[in-house]
C-alpha cells in the first residue's frame, strides 16, 4: 500500500481542484449529484475494498454501486432523523475549514502571478545540490553584529569558531525541492552562486537569523525533452507553493493587524501540566499529537475549572470552556509532531494562537455568505452523506444482531449474505430518481495503487470520507441512462 501525504504548514491550500467543476455530472439522485472528479477522488484517494481495487470495467461499475448506495442510505435515513442527530461539531468545522480554504482562494492563491523570467532564473539553479554550512541565531543583536563581522571581511570559519565559539559547524546537503521556508530557499536558488558565496541574514519563518555559507554543489543533467518539461513544470509549481506561503503569510498579518492575545499565566500552565501528563504515554515523555488532536480536551481532569479565564483575545475574556467549545469543532493543530514536555507550552500556546486565527477568518469568511456556497456546500454534503449512511448502516446492522467489529472483520461475507439484498431493495425503492451517465463512466480512467490522502496542518486532514464498503454487485440494471447536461 502506497501512502500519499498532502502536506501543508500552518495554513490552508491545496494545488487540486478542491472545488468542483460539476459540469460533467456522473449520477444525479434525487438532489444530490456524483460528478466525475467526486468518482475519481472516492475511488483514489482511500484505500478501496479488494473486490474493486482495479481499474476494470467491471470494478468501477462495483465502485458506482458503491457510491450510489450510500446516497441512497443517506437519503433514505435522513427523514427520519432530526437534524441534531446528524449535525455535530465534525460537519460544522469541516464547512469553515472549507470555507477558509475558498476564502484563501480567492484573497491569496488565486492571484498569484508567475513570470517565465523567474521560472528561468529558478529553473537553472533546480538541479543543483548545495553542500552549506549554516547558522541559525535567535538574537536580533547578535545577528547585527555577524553581519558587520562579515562585511568587514571576517571569514565565515573564523566567525564562527572565534567569535561564537562553536566546536563544529552544522552542514548539510540542499536540493531545490527538499527546502519548505520560502525566504531560504528564494535566497539559495533563484539567482547563481559562487563557492565560499556567504548569503544572510535570511529571516526564517519560525523567526531564526539564517547565515549560509556554499562549500560547493553537484549539478545533474537532464537529458530528454520530455524531462526537461518535467522539470520546469514542477519548478513552477515549486514558486507557485513558496508565494502561497508568502501570500498567505502577509494576509494573515494584516487580519490580525492590531489584536493582542495574551495568556493568563497561572491558569496556562496549570494547564500545560494537567493536560500533558494526560497527553503523554510515551517512556521518553513526549507524545505524537496527530494521534491525540481528535480527543484532545482542556477539561481532561476533574478538578479543572471551566470557567476560569486563560487568555484575552481581542480585548476579549476566554474561560477553558470557551476555548474548549472552540477545539469540539476545530480540533487543535501543533506545529510540531512530536512535542516534548520542555516544549509543550510553547506548542499548546502555538496551537490555541492559531485556533484563534481561524475563527476570525471564519468571521470574514461567513461575512461574505461562503456558508451558502455552492462549491462548499457540496463538499460538506459529500462528507454528511457519508455520516448519515454509516448511521443507516449501523442501524441495520443492529437489526441483524452483527457488531460493527464483526462487519470490519467480515464484511465480505456480510454483504454477499445480508447487504447485497438490502441495496438491492432499496435501489429499486429510489431506481426512478436515479440518473446515470455511463458514457462517461466508460470515459473513467483508475490506477491500481493503493492512496490514502490527507493534509497536514490543518484540523480535518481527510481529503474524502472512506471508501463506502455497501455492496459488491457490477451490475447496473436500475435508473436511467442519460448524458446530463
Amino acid at each position: 500500500m502506497l501512502l500519499l501525504f498532502y502536506i501543508l504548514l500552518s495554513f490552508i491550500y491545496s494545488l487540486d481542484n478542491s472545488f468542483d467543476n460539476q459540469s460533467q455530472i456522473l449520477v444525479k439522485v434525487k438532489d444530490r449529484i456524483i460528478t466525475k472528479n467526486d468518482f475519481i477522488k472516492r475511488s483514489e484517494y482511500a484505500i478501496r475494498p479488494s473486490y474493486c481495487k482495479s481499474d476494470n470495467n467491471i470494478h468501477k461499475k462495483i465502485i458506482l454501486n458503491s457510491l450510489i448506495s450510500e446516497k441512497i442510505m443517506a437519503i433514505d435515513i435522513e427523514d427520519n432523523l432530526l437534524s441534531s442527530d446528524y449535525s455535530n461539531n465534525f460537519i460544522d468545522g469541516f464547512k469553515e475549514q472549507k470555507m477558509r480554504e475558498f476564502l484563501l482562494r480567492e484573497e491569496v492563491y488565486n492571484l498569484i502571478q508567475i513570470d517565465s523570467l523567474t521560472i528561468q532564473s529558478h529553473y537553472d539553479n533546480s538541479m543543483k545540490e548545495y553542500n552549506i554550512e549554516f547558522i541559525s541565531l535567535d538574537n536580533d543583536s547578535l545577528s547585527q553584529s555577524i553581519e558587520e563581522l562579515l562585511s568587514e571581511g571576517v571569514d565565515f570559519s573564523n566567525i564562527c569558531y572565534n567569535y561564537l565559539n562553536l566546536k563544529t559547524i552544522p552542514r548539510r546537503y540542499i536540493n531545490y525541492f527538499d527546502e519548505h521556508d520560502p525566504d531560504i530557499h528564494n535566497a539559495i536558488f533563484s539567482e547563481n552562486k559562487y563557492k565560499n558565496q556567504v548569503i544572510g541574514p535570511i529571516l526564517s519563518k519560525d523567526k531564526k537569523y539564517i547565515y549560509i555559507k556554499i562549500i560547493d554543489w553537484t549539478d545533474n543533467t537532464l537529458i530528454t525533452n520530455e524531462d526537461k518539461y518535467n522539470q520546469w513544470d514542477s519548478v513552477k509549481r515549486k514558486i507557485y507553493e513558496n508565494k502561497c506561503i508568502k501570500g498567505y503569510d502577509l494576509y494573515v498579518l494584516n487580519v490580525m493587524n492590531g489584536i493582542g492575545l495574551e495568556f493568563l499565566k497561572e491558569p496556562f500552565w496549570k494547564l500545560v501540566d494537567q493536560t500533558f501528563n494526560q497527553l503523554s504515554q510515551e517512556k521518553n515523555n513526549e507524545f505524537n499529537y496527530e494521534r491525540v488532536s481528535a480527543e484532545f480536551n482542556l477539561l481532561i481532569e476533574s478538578d479543572i475549572d471551566p470557567d476560569e479565564d486563560l487568555l484575552v483575545f481581542n480585548n476579549k475574556l476566554y474561560t477553558i470552556s470557551d476555548i474548549q467549545l472552540l477545539i469540539n469543532q476545530h480540533p487543535l493543530v501543533f506545529r510540531k509532531e512530536n512535542i516534548g514536555i520542555q516544549d509543550y507550552g510553547l506548542q499548546l500556546k502555538y496551537a490555541i494562537a492559531d485556533l484563534l486565527r481561524d475563527q476570525r477568518l471564519n468571521a470574514i469568511a461567513y461575512n461574505r455568505e461562503y456558508d451558502i456556497n455552492p462549491s462548499i456546500l457540496k463538499e460538506v454534503q459529500i462528507f454528511k452523506d457519508a455520516i448519515l449512511s454509516n448511521f443507516h448502516l449501523k442501524t441495520y446492522l443492529n437489526g441483524k444482531n452483527i457488531s460493527l467489529d464483526n462487519f470490519n472483520s467480515n464484511y465480505l461475507n456480510i454483504i454477499d449474505n445480508n447487504l447485497n439484498d438490502y441495496i438491492e431493495s432499496l435501489i429499486s425503492k429510489y431506481s426512478s430518481d436515479i440518473f446515470i451517465n455511463l458514457n462517461l463512466l466508460d470515459e473513467i480512467q483508475l490506477t491500481r495503487i493503493d492512496l490514502y490522502t490527507y493534509r497536514k496542518g490543518v484540523p480535518y486532514p481527510f481529503i474524502v470520507p472512506n471508501f463506502p464498503v455497501l455492496t459488491s454487485k457490477y451490475k447496473i440494471d436500475y435508473g436511467i441512462d442519460v448524458n446530463i447536461p
